[in-house]
């Protein structure tokens, strides 16, 4: 009959039809069940199209995130955290320190023994207290030299107009012009119960940055006299435990290994600074591997039954090649569905008492790094089509179901004889 006829025509044509599609249009999976969910236009293909594309997203996705965690502790990577490696101070309430260049990888660690036995202090010269708000008997004048020269400085005890002026007029006047003036000395008036203080301070610390101050105003109120001494900083380094040396600095902030590394003295007390990689960039390094490599394998664990591909590479990243005692010297270990924990305590450890084994273990041509990295690209060099050949044949078979039925349907209501060539052209464009 015609409608046989029709529907035998109909269905070589959309078979050859999807077939040819597939290998001119499909460059990737996700276009092949795109293509059949448009031909065939059912809900289930509508439904798959928007799963296989969120599942590609989110397989890449991972795979990319794998792939990143795991190159930030690979050895060979130039900029990851083996490479950059940093000064620590063991106390940092004796001492900060920072690198002023790039220190290396940790193979070549160095350690200081900092004994700092004295700070860097100011000058510091404080006048007796005098009443604020009485009357100045007479002019004043103060001497101050430095390492800049010798500065007079005078203040009269009236005022323009010819009033008396006040022991705190006076004081502030004083201060006033002597911190305009740029000579390395600041003062301030300090007052309590209305009595004021004058202080004058060195702006930097030192030996050679004392003061001596005379004139009538020092000598009577007990200015000439420091409350604080000028000093400078000592300290003591041990370089890799060999021979310590004694060095001295007028500033706190001190150079250590010829300007290899500058530390900041806070107080007295011992602190040893070590060079090596950044423990917690360490372990905040394989935390983030650890939990990509779980997201990872989850997600894998949830969509093996859309294709082959997925069943590959999960059961690849499933093969971890590292031992388990070599897992378990760095606080890594396995559980019975293969997801990693991570012993954060155990890992601060061993990088510790053994950096160069951990290193080797997290990050060598043989780690755990090295491992998820790989993995991480051949689960990117999967066939997008491999991925998903389970939800691409679904949708196959349904657009083929939906196609029968629709030239059925035709078939029975067309009004038109089903021997017309016109309403087969029409059939076909209409299923092109």
């Amino acid at each position: 009959m015609s409608v046989n006829g029709i529907g035998y025509y109909g269905n070589s044509y959309g078979v050859h039809n999807i077939s040819s599609l597939y290998r001119r249009q499909m460059q990737s999976a996700v276009k092949k069940v795109n293509r059949i969910s448009n031909m065939g236009n059912s809900r289930l293909n509508r439904y798959l199209e928007k799963s296989s594309s969120h599942f590609l997203r989110s397989y890449n996705q991972s795979m990319s995130d794998l792939m990143s965690s795991a190159n930030a502790l690979k050895t060979t990577n130039r900029t990851g955290i083996w490479n950059k490696a940093t000064a620590q101070s063991s106390n940092t309430k004796v001492l900060d320190v920072k690198q002023n260049y790039t220190m290396g990888s940790l193979g070549t660690n160095d350690s200081y023994k900092v004994n700092v036995k004295q700070l860097a202090t100011a000058q510091k010269n404080v006048s007796a207290g005098v009443e604020k708000d009485a009357l100045a008997t007479a002019d004043t004048a103060l001497s101050v030299e430095t390492s800049k020269g010798n500065f007079t400085f005078r203040v009269s005890a009236k005022d323009t107009n010819g009033n008396q002026k006040t022991n705190g007029q006076m004081m502030r006047e004083m201060a006033d012009t002597i911190n305009q003036s740029g000579i390395g000395v600041n003062a301030s008036i300090n007052t309590k119960d209305g009595k004021s203080q004058f202080t004058l301070v060195a702006k930097e610390t030192g030996k050679k940055n004392a003061f001596t101050v005379s004139g009538d105003y020092a000598d009577k109120n007990g200015l000439a006299k420091p409350v604080e001494e000028a000093k400078d900083a000592e300290y003591t380094v041990s370089k890799n435990d060999q021979e310590e040396k004694t060095f001295t600095s007028d500033s706190n902030k001190v150079s250590l290994d010829y300007g290899r590394l500058t530390a900041d003295l806070h107080q007295t007390g011992e602190s040893t600074v070590k060079i090596g990689v950044h423990e917690d960039k360490v372990v905040s390094a394989v935390k983030d591997l650890v939990g990509s490599y779980n997201d990872t394998l989850k997600m894998l664990a949830k969509n093996t039954d859309r294709g082959s591909g997925v069943e590959r590479q999960l059961a690849r990243m499933l093969q971890m090649p590292i031992s388990e005692k070599s897992l378990e010297l760095v606080g890594i270990s396995q559980d019975k569905n293969g997801l990693l924990q991570l012993d954060e305590n155990k890992l601060r450890e061993n990088i510790g008492k053994n950096p160069a084994l951990t290193k080797e273990v997290l990050g060598g041509s043989f780690s755990m790094a090295q491992t998820m990295f790989e993995n991480g690209r051949q689960g990117l060099s999967q066939s997008g089509a491999s991925l998903i050949e389970n939800d691409i044949g679904i949708a196959q078979n349904n657009y083929e179901n939906n196609m029968f039925t629709i030239m059925g349907t035709f078939g029975r209501t067309s009004p038109f004889a089903m021997s017309n060539m016109y309403t087969v052209g029409s059939l076909l464009n209409l299923l092109a």
